[in-house]
């Protein structure tokens, strides 16, 4: 009892801006000597006077830096005081930190985190109707005293943080526990539904959202100026969204002004840990993907598996050259580390320490294989989404495609071509390096064959403005082929096609594929085979199919760009050519039974005659009945022409409209007719289905000129026309009337 009282007195004196160093030093003389002197306390006293000690180092430190506006160092502070009462089991202090972490997270938007760090909470929680202790009481749910209530709350709470933390996987865990509540504890349906459907609602997410990628980073901090938690000592730390090193590296800065930031990766020496100053060691690091066993061998979706690239990580890896002068690949070593941290990403903080390190060498053939290696599972991850989804664009296929075939700038496999040499495999006595020869080799085969079908969708894939760029490749690829099979001894064959299959999609697999947003295109049937050291493609076509050469291709292209119809008879959907004469219009709009007869000719000369009786659908209606009815007979097409004017702005006079060979009315035209999904301009409705126009409406009908009045008319024009003839012509428009 007196060891907690003097514990929990020391964290609110502290925390009340009591105490400094000068009285942690006289704290600690008074009571060790006086636990010294005593004969039964002394080993008990002893020890609690080394926790007290560590216990107001550790306040201090929290209330120096919970002063400031670095979120990191509050942070990092806040899990120290944590481990620290976890350690001496003082669970009431530790959950009060716990929130206050969880706070911190919230301040700094670091959803993902606060959602760790509210499981931990969420853990001395039982389901059960319980009434809650009162140090496990919610200062944010003070109303709710049962436990099953509480946690209730706080996953719904998790469950939100994970959402927009885009950690939806977790989200899901979260979801089925409170499914199974739901279904077998409690039987309430209505929050089983809803729980469900957020969890459709996360796997939905996981498959068509956006999720960038975190980037890792190692940071050493060495030297004693940096607070003590720091010094000395490296962590791994967890890049925000689209964080890139330079970014990172500036928001470190940015917290550590005088840090010096290290230009090598070389262990600093003893002097530099020494030193009361400050310096900064940051390189960035690639996490090392570790599945689940329930996870390997199986086939999973691209979006899945990114996933579980930069999640649930805990060992990480750098490489750096051992001779920075050497630039030739065939002779480059490389010095790789694997660094172990403390706790996986993401938990209940973006950084954790580095526990474990290991170093060793990597030699240029065990790079040549890694640089093939990984290259075949880009080229392979590209040719499963284009498998899926075919609306999928071209082009970053295309530039992949580029930078293997015509590896102008990084040279590709000939900086490799050392290993290929039959004088190279003879000396190599090593059975080990045999293998990995032997493997280069294999790479190398499998990377022809993934070209190969990769060319073929880019061809049926990239539009028009590209099939020069695809002749381009497909020139390069054979160049690459023949160069690879001369001088490498790399031969692929015919058989090698058929063995390998250029179908990476299983023939009895169902394809899916799922809108995306417009920045991101996945595709829901993306598959990797996980856990298989060589590709597991199946599926080939009974005979392989073979690249056209330059000048097949463009034949090709010049013959679909002159294809054309010539089998099948033309619909009456089909559009009459351009040259058509009205009257021919006229005929088909008017319903008069009518054989229309078009000659196409094609490039031998010969004549197609395409032919088809148009018959309207339904009877005629006499002309009784289109009488009086605005729009209700089609007028033959007609001819206005204009009467010059003097001058742009000046209007035509009265008598030269008058003189026009059609009287127009300036009233208001008639309403359109209604829109509908489908429109039939071809059959005009009966008098029955069609309304009647209202008394006394604005649209009255204008009654046909007869033959005379026409002729009457053109001569007027005619007249008008030739008097005008001496004036100069500024305008003359025609009109098409229907």
């Amino acid at each position: 009892m007196f060891e907690q009282e003097v514990i929990a007195k020391l964290d609110e004196l502290v925390g009340a801006n009591r105490g400094d160093k000068e009285y942690q030093e006289l704290f600690f003389n008074v009571i060790k000597e006086k636990c010294e002197q005593h004969k039964t306390m002394r080993d008990m006293g002893l020890k609690f006077v080394d926790t007290i000690k560590q216990l107001m180092q550790l306040l201090l430190e929290y209330r120096g830096v919970i002063k400031e506006d670095n979120l990191d160092n509050k942070m990092s502070c806040t899990v120290s005081l944590l481990n620290f009462y976890h350690e001496i089991n003082r669970r009431e202090l530790y959950l009060q930190y716990l929130h206050k972490l969880c706070q911190l997270h919230l301040e700094a938007e670091n959803y993902t985190e606060a959602a760790f760090t509210l499981m931990i909470y969420a853990k001395h929680l039982q389901w059960s109707n319980n009434t809650i202790l009162p140090y496990l009481m919610s200062s944010k749910y003070p109303e709710e005293t049962l436990h099953r209530n509480l946690k209730e709350r706080i996953y719904y709470d998790i469950v939100s943080y994970f959402d927009q933390g885009k950690m939806w996987e977790k989200g899901i865990e979260v979801c089925k526990e409170l499914a199974i509540q739901y279904e077998t504890q409690i039987f309430d349906y209505l929050q089983l539904s809803q729980i469900l459907r957020k969890q459709a609602e996360l796997y939905d997410s996981i498959m068509t959202k956006v999720r960038p990628e975190p980037e890792y980073f190692r940071v050493g901090y060495y030297g004693t100026g940096f607070p003590s938690f720091l010094q000395n000592r490296a962590y791994i730390y967890r890049g925000k969204e689209y964080e890139r090193l330079s970014d990172f590296t500036a928001r470190l800065q940015n917290q550590f002004p005088n840090a010096q930031l290290l230009k090598t990766l070389n262990q600093p020496t003893d002097d530099i840990k020494q030193q009361p100053n400050q310096y900064l060691q940051i390189n960035k690091v690639s996490p090392m993907l570790e599945l689940k066993n329930h996870l390997i061998g199986k086939q999973l979706n691209d979006q899945i598996l990114k996933f579980y690239k930069v999640n649930d990580v805990q060992k990480f890896t750098y490489s750096r050259k051992k001779d920075e002068s050497t630039t030739d690949a065939a002779s480059m070593w490389l010095e790789r580390t694997n660094l172990v941290t403390s706790f996986p990403f993401p938990g209940i903080l973006r950084w954790f320490p580095v526990t474990s390190t290991h170093t060793f060498s990597v030699s240029p053939l065990e790079l040549a294989i890694e640089v093939i290696d990984e290259t075949n599972d880009k080229i392979r991850s590209l040719i499963d989404q284009h498998l899926a989804d075919p609306n999928l664009r071209a082009d970053p296929l295309g530039m992949v495609l580029h930078g293997v075939v015509d590896a102008a700038v990084n040279g590709g496999i000939a900086n490799y071509k050392v290993f290929y040499s039959d004088e190279y495999l003879k000396s190599r006595d090593n059975e080990a390096e045999r293998d990995q020869i032997a493997r280069l080799q294999q790479g190398t085969k499998h990377q022809l064959l993934l070209l190969k079908k990769a060319l073929d969708i880019h061809r049926e894939r990239a539009p028009e403005s590209l099939q020069p760029f695809q002749a381009h490749l497909e020139l390069r690829y054979c160049q690459m082929k023949n160069v690879l099979e001369t001088e490498y001894g790399i031969k692929v064959t015919d058989e090698d096609y058929l063995s390998y299959g250029p179908d990476l999609i299983p023939q009895n697999s169902v394809k899916r594929v799922h809108s995306m947003p417009a920045t991101c295109h996945v595709q829901s049937n993306s598959r990797n085979v996980i856990g298989a050291s060589t590709p597991n493609i199946a599926g080939a076509p009974a005979t392989p199919s073979v690249l056209p050469s330059v000048a097949e291709a463009k034949s090709i292209m010049r013959a679909l760009s002159s294809f054309s119809l010539s089998n099948d008879n033309v619909s009456a959907r089909s559009s009459p050519q351009r040259k058509s004469s009205s009257s021919q219009r006229d005929s088909v709009i008017s319903g008069n039974s009518t054989s229309s007869l078009v000659k196409a000719d094609t490039k031998d000369g010969s004549v197609i005659e395409l032919s088809q009786e148009l018959t309207p659908m339904r009877p005629l209606r006499p002309d009784s009945d289109t009488k009086g009815r605005p729009g209700g007979q089609v007028r033959p097409m007609r001819t206005v022409t204009m009467t010059p004017c003097a001058s742009p702005l000046e209007s035509p006079s009265r008598d030269a409209m008058k003189n026009s060979s059609v009287t127009r009315s300036f009233e208001e035209p008639p309403p359109l007719p209604e829109k509908s999904s489908q429109a039939d301009y071809a059959n005009l409705a009966t008098v029955d289905e069609s309304p009647s126009l209202p008394v006394g409406s604005c649209f009255p009908h204008i009654p046909e000129p007869t033959l005379a009045q026409q002729q009457t008319a053109s001569k007027k024009a005619s007249l008008n026309n030739e008097a005008t003839l001496a004036t100069p012509l500024v305008c003359e428009d025609e009109v098409n009337l229907f």
